[in-house]
């Protein structure tokens, strides 16, 4: 398309004739070709750019692209050091869970995240004094009931045959539950003697020694386990989850392996496996999922807690699933030592 161009004045397109002067701050009409005749005989031509984009846009965007190159290294470094602290206080408030005695935080970041991390602080020492005073309420009350009950030992051996050795049957399950509350409090207030040892060795040992008393226990292991940890607490976590399955489930089959960075021990029965919203509420102290309250059958109810103390005194955990084919599978992780 093609007209005529008079500086300060109109411009004819086509049929149309639009007015501008230098002052004009948008050209509005369709693209053109114009040509001016100098003074000196010469044409001036005028045409929009062709292109996508014009020189001068190429230019900003390049400059554009040149300076987020180089600031993108920085951005991102002053994104991590903002976030740190966030990243750090999500981390503590994970681990409180499993280890309520670990070192407080040091406070560093914003005034808000500084706010918080001294928030969590307190509230994890107030965690910690109330677990304190629980578990040495405990121990006092399992500890004050030894008097008596050796009193009514000696008592017992007194009364006439036809109820001593009911008396005595009944004094010796007060002094088991009593031995449980006290190795459960132990495991609460003694700090555990970490050291190296061999999962897949524990577990086997563990395994033999039930089968050689004649229970239905059979291992599979697939090498060295390395992993860091009590032995005492870890013998005692593996002993109550395999003594469970012998329990409920008539046997157990003891697996160990290794998957992605843990080291595992799964420990299957053939009983009839718990409710799902039992599967967690089990771990908690003195909950039983055999509800006939003999001990005989269903045990104190610190066998599970006991085993997930242990696991997580490890950096571990212990957890219950049912089995699709019927059952229940104990599963002990530990993270593997390199």
């Amino acid at each position: 398309m093609h007209g005529r161009l008079a500086a300060g004045g109109p411009v004819v397109v086509g049929e149309q004739t639009r007015h501008f002067t230098v002052m004009t701050d948008r050209l509005t009409f369709a693209p053109f070709s114009a040509s001016l005749r100098l003074e000196d005989g010469r044409w001036a031509t005028v045409e929009p750019p062709r292109g996508l984009l014009s020189p001068w846009q190429m230019r900003l965007l390049l400059a554009l692209g040149i300076s987020m190159l180089l600031l993108a290294p920085l951005v991102w470094w002053m994104a991590r050091r903002l976030t740190r602290p966030i990243r750090v206080f999500a981390e503590a408030a994970e681990r409180l869970g499993a280890d309520p005695d670990a070192p407080p935080l040091k406070p560093s970041g914003p005034s808000e995240v500084r706010t918080a991390i001294h928030a969590f602080n307190d509230m994890q020492a107030s965690l910690r004094d109330h677990i304190r005073q629980r578990t040495q309420t405990v121990a006092a009350i399992a500890h004050d009931l030894r008097t008596p009950l050796t009193r009514l030992r000696f008592r017992a051996e007194q009364a006439p045959n036809a109820v001593r050795d009911r008396m005595a049957s009944d004094i010796e399950e007060m002094d088991a539950l009593i031995a449980q509350a006290m190795a459960f409090v132990r495991g609460e207030t003694t700090a555990e003697a970490r050291e190296a040892l061999d999962l897949e060795a524990l577990a086997s040992d563990c395994a033999r020694g039930f089968a050689e008393t004649g229970a239905a226990v059979a291992f599979e292991g697939g090498g060295a386990l390395p992993v860091t940890g009590d032995p005492a607490a870890l013998r005692r976590a593996l002993g109550n989850l395999i003594g469970n399955a012998v329990k409920y489930g008539g046997g157990a089959h003891v697996r160990a392996f290794a998957e992605t960075g843990s080291a595992v021990v799964e420990i299957e029965d053939q009983g009839p496996g718990l409710p799902e919203a039992e599967l967690e509420a089990v771990f908690e102290p003195f909950h039983r999922g055999e509800r006939s309250r003999n001990r005989e059958t269903g045990g104190a109810g610190l066998g599970l807690t006991v085993a997930r103390q242990a696991a997580r005194a490890a950096g571990g955990d212990v957890t219950l699933r049912n089995r699709p084919e019927g059952g229940l599978t104990a599963r002990l992780a530990l993270p593997l030592t390199r």
